[in-house]
């Protein structure tokens, strides 16, 4: 009996060894799993704070492009306005001096008209003088 006593507590001294074994085990694998998980939690944070940084210097460049952009068109477009503007002004003043050139042409056509007129006038005139002395000589 003594030795069954002596074994069984021979026995419970193995098992309570054991299940300090197991305990401290189980300890060792919780820490590890637990800075696991840390270290997974750091390394997504890093990888989300690079790609949040990531976009936000993409959308700067993308900001900046745009801006560019914008600026090369409104100069594009101010300077097809000028132009456009002094089309404009050209035109204007080419019709102006076409208009006075007309006038200047008919004016004179007019001018010519009247003379040629006029000198009608004195031929028919100078006619009927001539016709009058012929009748008066008659």
């Amino acid at each position: 009996a003594q030795r069954s006593s002596s074994d069984h507590r021979l026995e419970m001294q193995v098992l309570e060894q054991q299940i300090y074994d197991l305990k401290s085990d189980a300890e060792q694998h919780k820490n590890l799993l637990t800075t696991q998980q840390e270290e997974t939690k750091r390394m997504h944070l890093t990888q989300v704070q690079m790609l949040e940084q990531r976009h936000s210097e993409r959308e700067r460049t993308l900001q900046k492009e745009l801006e560019m952009a914008t600026q090369n068109r409104d100069e594009q477009v101010a300077t097809l306005r000028g132009q456009l503007d002094f089309q404009a002004r050209e035109l204007v003043m080419s019709c102006q001096q076409e208009v006075e050139m007309i006038k200047q042409q008919w004016d004179q056509r007019e001018r010519q008209l009247l003379q040629m007129l006029d000198q009608a006038r004195l031929g028919q005139a100078e006619r009927e003088k001539t016709a009058e002395v012929q009748l008066q000589l008659k």
